[in-house]
């Protein structure tokens, strides 16, 4: 099971042409979206989950305080410091065009804190980012291109594609995109030696 799941939200628009939904439909979707994936990841025992959506979690948001009671917390990569693990599901909410900033915000706290230039390495690069490696990352929509997000932290992780646009993701996707995880044989980065195989 990943510790790390991340999503890249796509093709609401692309839905609400070929659907003819209007705004309040698109939105309510959308929420539906968010909610499938939030509950069905604490139920798999996902320790992190990573939303990059067009709503920037406003559904959720709404329901922080019920969200709570079930032990999933709300935190935003917005704010400039790292989120703390919670005992449950920490769900970071973030917007697009966060990947860069990230990195460049990572150097200006090594500046900060005085590393010497020879002491900068991954780990130390790592701890001052937002937000832990991510194991698996999903993309809705058929979108296949690569997003600003969590650019240092989706290093090795596994990527998985799903046809099915944002808002009509629900559990069966979730569960889709879990099950072709753990079908992976995990390199991290690491090359398959010819004639060996992969599970």
């Amino acid at each position: 099971m990943p510790e790390h799941m991340a999503w890249v939200a796509a093709g609401s628009a692309a839905w609400a042409a070929s659907t003819g939904a209007g705004p309040a439909a698109l939105g309510d979707a959308e929420d539906g979206a968010l909610s499938a994936v939030v509950t069905s990841a604490a139920a798999a025992g996902v320790r992190w989950l990573t939303i990059q959506e067009p709503t920037s979690g406003r559904g959720l948001l709404a329901k922080r305080e019920d969200l709570a009671r079930s032990g999933i917390r709300l935190a935003s990569l917005e704010g400039g410091s790292a989120p703390v693990a919670a005992p449950g599901l920490t769900v970071l909410l973030t917007r697009r065009g966060r990947g860069r900033a990230a990195i460049v915000e990572a150097v200006r706290r090594l500046a900060r804190d005085g590393v010497d230039p020879g002491a900068v390495d991954e780990k130390a690069i790592g701890v001052r980012l937002d937000a832990p490696d991510v194991d698996l990352l999903v993309h809705t929509g058929g979108d296949r291109h690569v997003h600003d997000l969590l650019l240092w932290e989706v290093a090795y992780s596994e990527l998985v594609v799903l046809e099915t646009p944002w808002p009509a993701v629900g559990r069966a996707e979730v569960a889709d995109a879990l099950a072709e995880y753990r079908r992976r044989d995990r390199r991290y980065g690491g090359i398959v030696q010819s004639g060996s195989s992969r599970a």
